[in-house]
């Protein structure tokens, strides 16, 4: 039903935007086929772009641009649906990568800046986003196999995450390498930063891996000082999503491929499994909020946990 990597909540929290797949386009039961919006106060469709579109998907921060990924190349859009920009330069596939569209995008906290990871295993750094948009150096993360990214709040730094190897910070500025976080149990699968510029690192392994124990998912956090430590485990075999309220207090930590999703509250350093979702919660993002938990389920649409239930929006 859903695409499983693109999930956005608009900035002002009025809108959820997903991907829907081409099946139900292919065999008439819908008239378009790739990003939708909901309408958040009610849970209703609202608008359809029929892009054909199912990789990442992310707002600019003041809600102005929906980024969304494609095979090899990312349309700028108005909420309207309009297409202002057209960016291409990722290639085809990397061999062992196991995703085919762009599977990861970031703004920058000024939203002059997209961050995004191809098929290619590269991240392309496109600058002067609304005025524009020139490509800046790319970045050869190969090696990383990479899944996921993520702008530091102050712009300065982006983390990105394979499985292949350590996950690598990055000078956004220079597009140089500062280092490489060593210490983490499992593939990194997943990174997410905090407002006071915390790098949360979520790990884990395959979810056909025959490993013996059933909960090899992990979750650590980087200090701005670069003190690494564990955080609360999350339940399954991979923490591969991570969302993480707008003032930092809350993280949601889950897998695309599992039914069950871990709060943590770091005000506290309590944390809770909550209710298994009738499907794979997919991809998370939170309320700015922070009073709801929106999932991407391919099986069942975008779900919404209020606190008491997991309910399912209206089906595209």
């Amino acid at each position: 039903m859903l695409a499983p990597v693109g999930l956005a909540v608009s900035p002002d929290g009025a809108m959820i935007a997903a991907n829907a797949g081409r099946g139900r386009k292919a065999t008439g039961a819908s008239e378009t086929a790739g990003t939708v919006l909901w309408n958040a106060s009610d849970g209703l469709v609202t608008r359809r772009f029929d892009n054909d579109l199912s990789g990442a998907i992310a707002w600019s921060p003041d809600g102005s641009l929906l980024a969304v990924g494609g095979p090899q190349h990312i349309e700028l859009t108005s909420p309207d649906g309009e297409v202002l920009w057209t960016l291409d330069g990722h290639g085809p596939r990397l061999e062992g990568l196991g995703r085919s569209s762009i599977h990861a995008l970031s703004f920058s906290t000024d939203g002059s800046t997209l961050a995004s990871v191809g098929p290619d295993g590269t991240v392309r750094l496109w600058t002067g986003i609304g005025s524009g948009c020139a490509p800046a150096p790319v970045l050869d993360v190969r090696s990383l196999l990479p899944l996921s990214l993520s702008i530091s709040p102050d712009d300065t730094t982006l983390a990105v995450c394979g499985t292949a190897a350590p996950v690598q910070l990055w000078n956004l500025g220079t597009a140089e390498r500062i280092s490489q976080v060593e210490g983490p149990e499992f593939a990194p699968r997943a990174v997410a930063h905090t407002p006071d510029g915390t790098v949360l690192i979520g790990t884990g392994i395959p979810a056909e891996s025959t490993a013996d124990s059933p909960e090899e998912a992990r979750l650590y956090a980087l200090s701005p000082s670069g003190d690494l430590q564990e955080a609360p485990r999350p339940p399954g075999l991979a923490a591969d999503t991570i969302a993480v309220t707008a003032d930092g207090s809350r993280v949601a930590v889950g897998s695309t491929t599992d039914i069950q999703v871990m709060v943590w509250d770091r005000s506290t350093g309590q944390h809770e499994n909550l209710p298994r979702a009738t499907g794979a919660t997919g991809p998370l993002a939170w309320s700015p909020d922070g009073s709801v938990l929106y999932g991407a389920s391919a099986s069942q649409g975008v779900i919404a946990w209020d606190g008491t239930t997991w309910t399912t929006l209206e089906t595209p």
